[in-house]
């Protein structure tokens, strides 16, 4: 009722119908759902008084196959084979679920630990050194992005 009310006196100001939902959203946190989201702040951008969402955290990633973890870890970005073709997953990417199809996974590390399976030494080895590419092939599968947390479910790889 009390929005309605707000919405009711800015309808004569429209210009400041944006900015008077956001004091009324900010004035009753987490009613709308996003005002206090765990790793998620506000900050006002500098053309304009109405806040955006921005997420600090790291992003991170598990690739998985049905019999071992291939990595695990922080990273800058993966490239996927998507159905209808190759797509990058970068920081604070939309909620996604798809389908991929077989082809290269290319992911690009952050400063943080990680941890991956290497094929050819067929051992598992740990490092933290950035902006390190990993590529491998993959068969089909399924990657879910969800609050920087990507999950990429693959039949195998090669």
């Amino acid at each position: 009722m009390m929005l309605l009310k707000q919405v009711r006196r800015c309808w004569r100001k429209p210009h400041s119908l944006v900015e008077e939902l956001t004091l009324v959203a900010s004035a009753t946190p987490g009613h709308f759902g996003f005002a206090q989201r765990p790793g998620v702040a506000e900050a006002t951008s500098v053309n304009s008084s109405t806040p955006q969402l921005f997420n600090f955290s790291t992003m991170n990633i598990t690739v998985l196959t049905p019999d071992r973890e291939i990595f695990a870890g922080s990273i800058k970005s993966v490239k996927v084979p998507g159905v209808n073709g190759e797509f990058q997953i970068l920081k604070n990417h939309a909620p996604i679920v798809s389908a991929l199809s077989t082809g290269k996974v290319t992911i690009v590390t952050a400063a943080g630990e990680y941890h991956y399976f290497d094929l050819g030494k067929k051992e598992q080895v740990e490092g933290t050194q950035a902006d390190q590419k990993i590529v491998f092939q993959a068969d089909s599968g399924f990657v879910e992005v969800l609050n920087n947390e990507v999950s990429l479910l693959l039949t195998g790889v090669k």
